[in-house]
């Protein structure tokens, strides 16, 4: 009878390894101008960014891009940007993750 081969994880090997996969876990917005805000990679949202998002209503997109982008929500508006083109650029982010990780496994220790 043949042995099923049991799969470890290091938790810290993957974590880097998706940091890697996706580039960083902060995503680098460029404005018009050339300046640069960041929010962080929806991959790696933290438990207490995902708090403040869960008491926000799906459709409150100046809510949810204000807690993305934090300080630099103005900046973000000043440079003539919605929250709306923060949601398309999310779903880019979706999109160009979805097309990274196809295909690529977690490394085992």
């Amino acid at each position: 009878m043949a042995v099923k081969k049991r799969n470890v994880y290091k938790v810290s090997q993957v974590r880097e390894q998706m940091k890697e996969a996706v580039g960083s876990d902060r995503l680098e917005l460029e404005l018009d101008d050339g300046s640069v805000v960041h929010a962080p990679h929806p991959l790696f949202y933290s438990a207490e960014l995902k708090a403040e998002l869960k008491l926000l209503d799906d459709d409150d997109t100046e809510g949810i891009a204000r807690c993305l982008l934090g300080d630099e929500y103005d900046a973000w508006i000043d440079a003539r940007n919605t929250a709306e083109d923060l949601q398309l650029v999310l779903i880019q982010v979706q999109k160009d993750t979805t097309a990274n990780l196809n295909g690529r496994r977690p490394t085992r220790s």
